[in-house]
Formats: C-alpha cells, structure tokens, sequence
C-alpha cells in the first residue's frame, strides 16, 4: 500500500517515488521534501491522500482487502489531519497479504 500510495503520489508531483517513499517517515520529512522540490505543503498532502485512495481502490479491486477496511482507508485518506494519514498508511500496508 505504501508503494503504491507513493508511486501515485510521485507522479502527480513530478518527483522521483524514492524521495518521496523516504519523506513519508514524518510529517517534519514531508515538510523538508516539500521544500526541497519548490512544492506547497497543500499539494503534497493533495498527492498523498489520493495516492492512498488510488491504492485502497486498487488493493480493493485486486481482493488483497474486503469493502469495510477500504471505506476506512478512504475517509482515513481524505478527512484526517496528513500525520494520522501517515500513521494509517504505515499500519495499513500491515494488514495487506505480502
């Protein structure tokens, strides 16, 4: 999910994914990346948020995740403050199959 979550997000901002999978380890290294590559803090939290909703879709799609958990993700990705999007991000690609 993590992955995913970055490469989604990556491309939007037209950034390498390495940078970006690095910066997602904090909010203070999200914050240094978005200065780092001239970006608003809006714009990389906006990329990161719909990268983990395109990955919640596609772990959904793929039946690596039921229905239930995916609606959470998604509220998850779009209402709660970017750190606790961080942190369930993180815990979600725990509960993903390998």
């Amino acid at each position: 999910m993590a992955l995913s979550t970055a490469d989604g997000a990556a491309c939007a901002l037209g950034v390498p994914r390495e940078d970006l999978v690095l910066a997602l380890a904090s909010r203070d290294e999200l914050a240094r990346f978005a200065r780092e590559h001239d970006l608003s803090d809006g714009d990389v939290q906006r990329a990161v948020r719909d990268g983990l909703a395109r990955a919640v879709d596609d772990a959904e799609r793929a039946g690596a995740i039921g229905g239930g958990l995916a609606g959470v993700l998604r509220t998850a990705a779009r209402r709660l403050p970017i750190a606790v999007v961080l942190d369930v991000l993180r815990g979600a690609s725990a509960l993903v199959p390998g």
